[in-house]
């Protein structure tokens, strides 16, 4: 029963961290440098690229919020349990769905509203960093 109740306590308290990392959000130009160094590649699979303003803030708080999301999440992974690994996994699966489906709602056709054909879809990758030894 302890061991339950010590489970709860420490996934409530991933949940606390989470929803602060996502509310603390730094400036919008400490932003775009965090975002630049996450390493996130943007693909276009379909439309022009060129006609979407990516810098627009809402695009950059989903990466932004992505990325910390995962970093933190990564770190706590090394120093748990498999349950509660289990559990941070479909946590992440959870918020990067909700992104996914808010990401698709916004309006990033700044330069050509008026444009019938102005949809695209986007894979974002984030590269993983290089060590050298």
């Amino acid at each position: 029963m302890k061991r339950q109740k010590k489970q709860l306590n420490d996934i409530l308290e991933i949940i606390k961290k989470v929803n602060e990392i996502i509310k603390n959000k730094p400036s919008y130009e400490q932003m775009i440098k965090e975002v630049h160094m996450m390493n996130f590649k943007i693909k276009p699979i379909t439309g022009n690229l060129t006609l979407f303003n990516l810098n627009y803030k809402k695009f950059l708080e989903f990466l932004w919020s992505l990325g910390k999301i995962e970093e933190f999440l990564f770190k706590e992974r090394i120093d748990i349990n498999q349950d509660k690994e289990e559990f941070l996994i479909n946590l992440f699966k959870k918020i990067h769905f909700q992104y996914e489906n808010e990401l698709e709602k916004i309006n990033l056709s700044e330069k050509a509203p008026e444009k019938k054909n102005n949809t695209l879809e986007i894979e974002i990758i984030k590269e993983l960093k290089k060590k050298f030894n």
